[in-house]
């Protein structure tokens, strides 16, 4: 609304705010921007000595952006003459169409653009399938999330790992269905129960970040992650509860 103060975008929000608006065929979401830059490698981005994330092509401002992936559309066919058109491909037609799509999505987007850029929306979820594609293809020993300098790591990036993991811990737990009675390690699929232990993993490292979390809440993390691993190990048909992270 007019005349309200919007809260202050920190450097995680600025990048998921560059992403959306240079890619909008590429995110959809805050989700996919944080699991694009967090579970991948070779992606321009490395970590600082200092705990902050860096990149190989720094970004201009939010408001100097150059959209390249809108800027330069082929001309319309309406802009072309009758003996032009009939030399216009399908293939063309739908590339046009597509740019167009994408522009309205950019110019729809950007009258909200920092509510996506701090918030996942409803419906904004990660799907195993996805998981699935960026560990097969990135494996989670190798990605960003995984070589962060964790012990003096920058809070403001530490929360979004969090938030990233906590997001794929619980659908990776829906798809194994771990907190079903009947839940078992000998017939859970063994793909996504190899995912699942190592997020469990990196979120007991993201917990233990320096000053993030108070010293009961560290505890209570690992505690509940310990106690969810031990039953899980020792009893086939244990029942397991989601993480809850919030401070």
């Amino acid at each position: 609304m007019p005349g309200t103060d919007q809260p202050k975008l920190n450097v995680v929000d600025q990048l998921v705010k560059q992403a959306l608006l240079r890619g909008p065929s590429m995110y959809g979401s805050r989700l996919s921007v944080l699991s694009s830059v967090f579970f991948t490698g070779g992606n321009g981005y490395f970590w600082n000595n200092d705990g902050t994330l860096g990149s190989r092509y720094p970004a201009p401002t939010c408001t100097e952006m150059k959209f390249s992936d809108l800027d330069s559309p082929p001309a319309p066919a309406s802009a072309l003459d009758v003996e032009s058109e009939k030399f216009i491909t399908p293939f063309e037609l739908v590339k046009q169409a597509r740019h167009k799509r994408l522009r309205a999505i950019r110019t729809l987007i950007a009258e909200d653009i920092d509510l996506y850029a701090r918030y996942n929306l409803m419906g904004d979820t990660l799907d195993v399938e996805s998981l699935r594609n960026y560990f097969s293809i990135f494996e989670l020993d190798r990605g960003l999330i995984a070589t962060a300098p964790y012990e003096v790591l920058d809070h403001d990036w530490a929360r979004a790992m969090m938030e990233l993991l906590n997001e794929a811990i619980h659908t990776l737990g829906d798809a194994l269905r771990v907190r079903d009675s009947s839940f078992s390690r000998e017939t859970a699929n063994p793909q996504l129960l190899g995912y699942y232990d190592k997020i469990e993993e990196l979120i007991g490292k993201v917990a233990k970040v320096p000053g993030l979390y108070n010293k009961s809440a560290i505890q209570g993390i690992i505690d509940l992650l310990e106690k969810a691993k031990a039953k899980r190990d020792s009893n086939p048909s244990a029942e397991t509860g989601h993480l809850n992270t919030d401070n």
